[in-house]
This record gives structure tokens, sequence and C-alpha cells, in this order.
């Protein structure tokens, strides 16, 4: 509390006072406010870290951020782990956007981590990467398939029944 509120602290068993200039940012899923009056969070902490509240939705509410931090976090994870992953295919992300996340985005950053490490380098993430447990909990898509003009119907119906198994994992 002395740090938040005058940025000083003194180390255990030490009697200098020491001044920091810090900007603390808290985050948490637990309903701070409900807690404080439970009597389970303290208030005068509570008071001094609510300078600015900032509400993030669940990121089941704002899918359309997963295309990019999905594209981020597989970046990352390729400089981490020493992988050079080509990319992941638009099926793949549409399969992690019906997902429900959760988790949260700390969970689609493991996933995606999780993805990479099992990738092989120089190709790009599919459906078939994208792990078992987060196809089986997807809602059902309603997916496009182009087909050019002129392909025979033996041809067309191969065409259909891969990417059909694709989007049903």
């Amino acid at each position: 509390l002395r740090v938040l509120e005058h940025q000083q602290f003194e180390r255990l068993g030490d009697s200098r006072t020491i001044s920091v200039d810090v900007r603390l940012i808290a985050a948490t899923n637990q309903p701070l406010e409900r807690m404080v009056d439970a009597g389970t969070f303290r208030d005068d902490l509570y008071y001094r870290l609510r300078v600015v509240s900032i509400q993030v939705p669940a990121l089941r509410d704002r899918i359309e951020d997963i295309p990019l931090l999905t594209v981020h976090f597989l970046r990352e994870a390729c400089a981490a782990n020493g992988k050079a992953v080509g990319g992941i295919t638009r099926n793949a992300v549409n399969i992690l956007m019906r997902y429900d996340w959760p988790g949260n985005v700390r969970e689609l950053k493991n996933i995606v981590e999780g993805m990479v490490v099992m990738g092989r380098d120089g190709r790009h993430l599919d459906i078939d990467d994208v792990p078992e447990h987060v196809r089986r909990r997807t809602a059902p898509e309603v997916s496009e398939i182009r087909i050019p003009t002129g392909t025979s119907m033996n041809e067309v119906e191969r065409i259909v029944i891969q990417e059909t198994m694709k989007v049903c994992g």
C-alpha cells in the first residue's frame, strides 16, 4: 500500500527508504467490488488500485479479434521456439473463431503456441493442427466452397467430401 500511495518502501530488515517511480497495471477476472463488499478483498488496496478501470469483454464476445491475435501469437511462438511455420489457413482460423474460449486470450495464446510447436516448418497450420478438444467444442460452420467452371462431377464430389471432412475435423 505504501508503494502505491507514496511510491516508497523499505526492504525487510533495512532502515533505508527506497523511492520508486512505477505504474501498476492489474487485471482480474473476479468481481472485486463484490469481493470488497463481502470482505474477501481489502478495501484499502482496492481503492488504491482502482485509479482507472477498463472493462475488456471476454474473447468470445469479440471474435473479430481472433484472426489478428492468432497471427500475432503465431509470430511470437515461431520466434520463441525457433520454428518457421508458414502461417495458418483460413479454415483453421474459422474453427478458432467458433470456439467459446473459456480461458480467454491466454488460452488462445497457449493453443497457438502448441500448434506451432507441433507444426512442421514451412507448412501452414490447418484444421488438423487445431487441438481436438477445440475442434470438438466448436459450433457448426456454414462454409462456401468455390469450384471452377468445367470441373468434372467426380472432382466436385471429391472436393466437397474433403472440405466437409476438414470442417468436421
